[in-house]
């Protein structure tokens, strides 16, 4: 008989407030051979205390289940296997891949330097965006902008991208203004839209979309949580987005999702200074740009506000780090459900016989609320972290290998749709 001892240590956050606890768990390991069967009993003792300094260990326990012990996107759980001598902390991540920041970059109007230079650009430097497009406007192929006539990319283009990866987004049937209409307008305008693109653009999922101007009213922001999953607002300024607040694990504000304007006049710093402030707070940074020039191209073929390529190029450098998850806002809108619509319970270890002989090992089922809404074919980051032999982890997903990732210590895997069991296994020393 082989005595584990498995500590697990919580983090929560509930109500804005933080608190810590302890799981100790006490296990038989009973080995019969090389294909010993593994049983397990576990006591457990949940101790809540506000702030985690000083937290001590439990001096008593009471018997529960051991699928009472989850993991979420809130609360991260530290296993101690004493006798082998190996901890691990298991946590959902906040960002796919265990990224610092995400960050989206988003184009407004659809017009064709987008095209013609800010998709190749994004691809060179593997990456994708989203594209806010105006429906009612591209059979014409031209927008009076305020008295601007500006060229449109058509309806192969924007097919074109959607295969391409990119997400394809709504910017309302005619770039009006919705500050100030009414109820039944804003309706129009942000349903007729997503029907059209939807209806036009084969497998498009249009679950995006972006206020015109930036602006919006609260009636408008009530209209536009009915009909998508998120919507961007924006600030033309680094000081004016910082006002409206740094989107951190989730928007503040899902219909008006604050976004950075970046525009030719700007100091470089200025933008590099919020991207360094996503990572300290593990944010979410999105960004709204317009046109794209080559210096050549017509100016009425060219966005408002037109970024320089070289400058694009200069931006899409930065993000190529580590540091930063590049997604389109949706998908990283759908992470943001998923992420937080998603436990794992830890049960029972599984059997440690056969090939799994001489590994520890934890198994986890996993669960999604059955609401949420999201774009299929997705997954969540899971972080296994410890000091050395994270990297040598085995994961099955519903008894199929899984793809683990190793990156300064720590073992990195995705979670796809549908998988509803994690089985982990560990090498012993």
């Amino acid at each position: 008989m082989r005595n584990l001892r498995i500590d697990h240590r919580l983090l929560l956050i509930a109500n804005g407030r933080l608190s810590c606890g302890w799981f100790s768990l006490n296990a038989g390991l009973d080995r019969h051979g090389k294909t010993g069967a593994v049983a397990a009993i576990a006591s457990v003792l949940l101790v809540m205390l506000s702030g985690c300094a000083g937290l001590p260990r439990p001096v008593a326990v009471t018997q529960i289940k051991p699928a009472d012990i989850i993991v979420t996107a809130e609360e991260s759980a530290s296993l101690l296997f004493s006798e082998i001598g190996t901890e691990l902390t298991i946590e959902i991540a906040r960002w796919h891949n265990a990224a610092d920041a995400a960050v989206s970059l988003t184009f407004d109007d659809g017009t064709l330097d987008q095209y013609l230079f800010a998709a190749p650009a994004l691809e060179e430097h593997g990456m994708r965006a989203t594209f806010f497009l105006i429906p009612g406007l591209m059979d014409g192929g031209i927008w009076n902008d305020s008295g601007t006539e500006r060229l449109l990319f058509g309806w192969d283009a924007a097919r074109s991208l959607h295969r391409r990866g990119h997400e394809i987004g709504a910017h309302t049937m005619t770039h009006g203004d919705l500050s100030r209409a009414d109820r039944e307008r804003v309706f129009w305008e942000l349903s007729e839209s997503q029907q059209q693109l939807q209806a036009r653009i084969p497998g498009a999922r249009v679950s995006t979309f972006a206020w015109p101007y930036w602006r919006s009213s609260h009636e408008a922001r009530t209209v536009a949580a009915e009909i998508f999953a998120a919507s961007r607002a924006g600030a033309a300024s680094a000081a004016r987005f910082r006002e409206h607040g740094l989107p951190e694990a989730r928007p503040i504000d899902r219909s008006a999702v604050n976004a950075l304007a970046l525009l030719p006049t700007h100091d470089p710093a200025s933008w590099t200074a919020v991207a360094d402030d996503l990572t300290s707070v593990g944010g979410w940074g999105v960004l709204s740009l317009h046109g794209v020039t080559d210096g050549v191209l017509a100016d009425h073929a060219v966005g408002w506000q037109p970024l320089s390529l070289h400058q694009l190029r200069t931006v899409l450098s930065f993000l190529n780090d580590e540091r930063y998850w590049v997604a389109p806002f949706g998908e990283v809108m759908d992470y943001i459900v998923r992420r937080d619509a998603t436990t794992l319970t830890i049960l029972s270890p599984p059997s440690a016989g056969g090939e799994n002989a001489g590994r520890a090992s934890a198994r986890f089922v996993v669960s999604r609320s059955p609401e949420i809404q999201v774009r299929p074919g997705g997954s969540v980051t899971v972080v296994i972290s410890n000091h050395g032999t994270a990297c040598a982890a085995v994961v099955l997903a519903d008894e199929q290998p899984l793809a683990v990732r190793c990156r300064e210590g720590q073992a990195l895997f995705d979670i796809p749709d549908g998988v509803a069991v994690i089985d982990l296994f560990l090498p012993y020393r």
